[in-house]
């Protein structure tokens, strides 16, 4: 999944109805298309009788195949919010591959006023075009998810699965990505007309519903063709005709009844990503979380959001490591090419940038100002202005200013082109993550160590030594804990423990420098990003930064690192050079970061099994080997993030939390493959390195 999609050519007509030039059709229905959807896809799966009945905590998950202009989704979930429990949750997956823009979208989706409440933060959310890969939106406060998959049917729903569109189970075993594979309740069949978007309706897009399905699953289409009936019925679905809508004389529903067991493939994808699929009864109800940082705090906030019981163990205090700097810059690696640390950056910016927004950190603890990044080279100046042509239909996201715009923005003096970035800005990382971890299903354990940890009877045990004053005197007690899952997400600590200490992650050492805001400096108005970083003031300070210190373990203020970092921001600006008053006015901390610079997340390995079961890679990475990969069972590990930590865990941790409860993840699985834990020793078995 690395085409990049295009906008589609839309007329419009009086009414403001758009029309496909492309598939010469319509978007919904010229006569009423909210009430077409609700007739159609909500009616014909049954939604509000089945969402009444959902039991306590349940998720309901369904697939569309055309997002369009969105119109079905918005009816769905003004129709969840008058039915379902509260405490349940609702996980929207779409396709589309010609997405509309947001003027367009916008533009649709304005004769529908009663929808306006849903809308707006639909459009708030909807990602720049043109778009690759998966986007994950999330309203309600976690209650709605909204995953977007933009490309064609076929490619965008394999990369649902946890192995490859021909079907094979390794060793005749249920797999999964995480604790189990999730499975769609309800379809919203929804293309162009077969007729006329006949890729939409290929009996391999059925094939992938009907393996996305289980026993029961209901599905619902405006369409009668028989080529269509024919090929539901062969992939396991009853069906049903039902009067149309409208003009149109019948439509279809039905649902899952014998579903098709997939042909063995002769040669399945890679498949040391996957383990066995856990029993779904095997209900998960509480779990530890190694680490009180930016990543731990996140994934914790999530978990105890879906009434998961959470124990946060941290050695030190709430964010004392490499997330306790007093500013952090949400800051990705933009690059106008199309590899995989390009994709993912993006694809966490955006989330990131929606994230902090709808939790409303940018207000409480920081500000959404805007972060520059300054073209300091040719090179720099070619790529982001590629970037900026790249989005030139998303201003709202990224546009390219000279540097008098830039001033402008900045509100001081620059010399420097760049990119400007106006969703993003800075955060006081402590703050936040206290704030995260304030949740009554969220126990947080600190100046606690990890004695033993040992896995039992599918739990973990925790055997913890904690300090704790008393009558002046330090002390230690010794707790017990026993959790059903445990994350591991100690930051460059990891390497220390036994159970994760093979993970590529090397520890870099970081110097920020604190210092007095001048009467030029008081005026920033953004923050500005090159070789090093400035934010705006913050209690009449700035944090100035970084150095990145390879083979460095001294946690002393160094004069060097903060001359250095004082001297990169002064490149930056026009502005008088800034002053540290005296050496030890600064902080030192330790960057988890890996060799190919992207995060771990996901499942650990077991190595020694794991490097048995796959030898043959040494001879062929492209080897067939028929086995799963060698994983603890519920263990799971998040580490990495380097100097984007704020940028990069909130995507993470959603994807982990998808993970642990076995439901859709954010990524392509091709993506998702490249941020494995497993990966560096699927890559060292092949260079003979284990």
């Amino acid at each position: 999944m690395t085409s990049e999609t295009k906008l589609p050519h839309l007329q419009w007509n009086d009414r403001g109805h758009p029309r496909s030039t492309k598939f010469d059709d319509v978007y919904f229905s010229e006569t009423d298309g909210l009430a077409e959807s609700r007739y159609v896809f909500l009616d014909g799966n049954q939604l509000a009788k089945k969402w009444r009945a959902l039991e306590p905590n349940s998720v309901f998950i369904i697939g569309e195949t055309g997002f369009g202009t969105g119109l079905n989704f918005l009816a769905c979930w003004q129709l969840w919010q008058k039915t379902a429990p509260d405490n349940c949750r609702l996980h929207f997956i779409s396709v589309e591959k010609f997405p509309l823009s947001n003027l367009q979208l916008k533009k649709a989706l304005c004769a529908w006023p009663e929808l306006k409440n849903f809308i707006a933060p639909l459009l708030d959310q909807y990602p720049p075009i043109p778009a690759t890969d998966f986007r994950r939106l999330v309203f309600d406060e976690g209650k709605v998810t909204l995953t977007l998959l933009f490309d064609d049917a076929e490619n965008a729903l394999t990369q649902l699965l946890p192995i490859d569109k021909c079907g094979a189970k390794v060793g005749s075993k249920n797999i999964a990505l995480g604790s189990s594979q999730f499975k769609v309740d309800a379809w919203f069949l929804d293309g162009f007309a077969p007729a006329k978007n006949p890729e939409m309706w290929t009996s391999e897009v059925f094939k992938l519903v009907s393996r996305l399905s289980r026993r029961g699953t209901s599905f619902a289409t405006f369409t009668v063709a028989g080529e269509i009936r024919r090929k539901l019925e062969s992939e396991g679905f009853k069906l049903t005709k039902l009067p149309g809508f409208g003009r149109k004389r019948e439509m279809l529903s039905g649902e899952l009844t014998q579903p098709t067991i997939p042909a063995a493939s002769p040669k399945p994808d890679a498949s040391w990503h996957l383990t066995e699929a856990q029993n779904k009864n095997n209900k998960l109800l509480s779990v530890a979380i190694l680490g009180a940082g930016i990543c731990g705090a996140i994934t914790a906030n999530i978990l105890a959001k879906r009434n998961i019981k959470v124990y946060v163990i941290e050695r030190n205090t709430i964010a004392a490591g490499a997330s306790g700097n007093r500013q952090g810059i949400v800051y990705g690696k933009l690059s106008h090419a199309n590899d995989v640390l390009a994709r993912f950056n993006l694809m966490a910016l955006h989330f990131a940038h929606h994230y902090y927004q709808r939790l409303g950190f940018f207000e409480k603890c920081g500000e959404k100002c805007g972060v520059i990044y300054i073209a300091q080279n040719k090179r720099q100046r070619e790529t982001y202005r590629e970037i900026a042509a790249k989005f030139s239909d998303a201003k709202n996201f990224v546009k390219w200013a000279n540097a008098a715009e830039l001033s402008t923005l900045a509100n001081i003096p620059l010399t420097h082109e760049g990119l400007y970035l106006a969703d993003s800005g800075w955060l006081k990382p402590k703050e936040m993550c206290r704030s995260l971890l304030d949740h009554t299903n969220i126990n947080v354990i600190e100046n606690s160590k990890i004695d033993t940890i040992r896995q039992s009877n599918q739990r973990w045990h925790m055997s913890l030594k904690r300090e704790t004053l008393d009558r002046e005197t330090l002390e230690q007690e010794t707790l017990s804990l026993h959790t059903d899952a445990l994350v591991i997400a100690a930051g460059a600590e990891i390497r220390n423990l036994p159970l994760t200490e093979h993970l590529s992650v090397k520890s870099i050492r970081g110097q920020v420098t604190h210092v007095d805001a001048s009467s030029d400096s008081q005026q920033l108005r953004s923050v500005i990003c090159g070789n090093g970083y400035i934010a705006p003031e913050s209690d009449n300070q700035h944090c100035i930064g970084a150095s990145f210190n390879l083979h460095e373990h001294t946690c002393a203020i160094r004069n060097e690192d903060q001359q250095a970092n004082i001297n990169a921001v002064a490149e930056l600006t026009q502005m008088p050079p800034l002053q540290a008053n005296c050496s030890d006015r600064g902080r030192v901390s330790f960057r988890a970061t890996t060799p190919d610079y992207l995060p771990i997340v996901g499942p650990v390995a077991k190595p020694d099994v794991f490097i048995d079961r796959f030898c043959r890679f040494r001879t062929n990475l492209k080897a067939t080997v028929d086995e799963l990969g060698a994983y603890h069972p519920n263990l799971y590990t998040l580490t990495g993030m380097g100097s984007r930590g704020l940028a990069y865990a909130p995507l993470c941790a959603d994807l982990l939390t998808n993970l642990i409860t076995g439901e859709p993840i954010p990524l392509p699985l091709e993506l998702y493959q490249h941020l494995h834990p497993a990966r560096f020793i699927v890559r060292d078995i092949a260079r003979n390195r284990l």
